[in-house]
């Protein structure tokens, strides 16, 4: 698809660069002290070593992030580890969505689903997960594992969201989650943890709850941006009204060209040739949810969220 928008945009360079958008995977706090291996190690006043994220279970982690500008996420890495696994990983699937708040407080699912194992890769970090300094200090039992979504398609207005997440395992104990760990820091972040019982609650890594904790995950991504023609322009010079809608959708832009319609996993629903400054778009067919559409103009492409609701 992203061949044929080029076709369609001679005077259009894009500048994609698959970079790193949010990095949260930071839990080695003593690299290379372990017979040359990384230790990711509990702070004095945490007393768990990780959140179950068992997702056969029904057990899940979740944490926000932010996206400055608009981009498309190609990749998600979270990071596990089963006791007494060996280094080579037995993680078998990862089932994750994006929600567009926090989903323990009114957040609704923007894209995923939790059928789809979407895991492509996991690998050894070369990190242990250990306890306390002066107890089991070199305890290399808890292989810490990358678990790999890749070669993803999620385009994201700029805004903030959450990512929620869960991993299945080959090993008798968890999976369990890797907690942001930091040496000096007890409290280092704001995740969520679903508990499989209907609810997510505040991840603390202490028995009082003075100690929350972000979940390390990493995403990776594309920010499109033109670099021949007038950027300042994209988002201002789209507009579709009513949002939300019934069904009839009216776009205002200048010189348009195509305007694509996806669900929240990315299906093409609608694909449509389109010129002048105005077009009519259809959805009166769709069922009620949130939709991304691509306007496609002479100089731009403008990806903008739109809610259809049924009486």
């Amino acid at each position: 698809m992203i061949t044929l928008l080029i076709a369609l945009l001679p005077c259009l360079a894009w500048a994609q660069n698959d970079t790193v958008l949010v990095d949260q995977a930071q839990f080695v706090t003593e690299p290379g002290v372990f017979n040359g291996y990384d230790i990711s190690r509990l702070h004095p006043e945490h007393v768990s070593f990780g959140p179950g994220i068992n997702f056969q279970y029904g057990y899940m982690l979740a944490d926000d992030f932010t996206l400055e500008t608009d981009a498309t996420i190609t990749e998600l890495e979270v990071y596990a580890y089963q006791s007494y696994s060996p280094t080579t990983s037995t993680m078998t699937g990862l089932y994750f969505q994006i929600f567009d708040g926090n989903p323990g407080n009114g957040g609704q699912v923007i894209w995923g689903d939790q059928t789809t194992n979407r895991m492509t890769g996991t690998n050894w970090t070369h990190c242990y997960r250990c306890g306390h300094s002066g107890s089991n200090p070199t305890n290399d039992e808890r292989p810490i594992m990358s678990v790999t979504a890749s070669g993803l398609d999620i385009p994201l207005e700029a805004g903030t969201y959450y990512v929620a997440w869960g991993v299945t395992g080959s090993g008798e104990y968890g999976p369990y989650g890797i907690p942001v760990t930091k040496r000096d820091e007890p409290a280092t972040g704001d995740a969520l943890h679903y508990d499989g019982n209907g609810w997510w609650r505040d991840l603390y890594m202490d028995q009082n709850s003075n100690c929350p904790a972000g979940a390390a995950f990493l995403l990776k991504g594309i920010v499109e941006k033109p670099t021949d023609c007038e950027e300042s322009r994209m988002d201002e010079s789209v507009c579709l009204f009513p949002n939300p809608t019934q069904g009839q959708v009216r776009i205002d832009a200048e010189d348009l060209r195509h305007v694509i319609v996806t669900n929240i996993v990315g299906q093409v629903l609608l694909d449509i040739p389109a010129s002048g400054n105005r077009f009519e778009l259809d959805l009166s067919h769709l069922g009620a949810g949130t939709y991304l559409v691509r306007v496609v103009t002479e100089t731009s492409i403008v990806a903008k969220r739109l809610t259809v609701v049924r009486e």
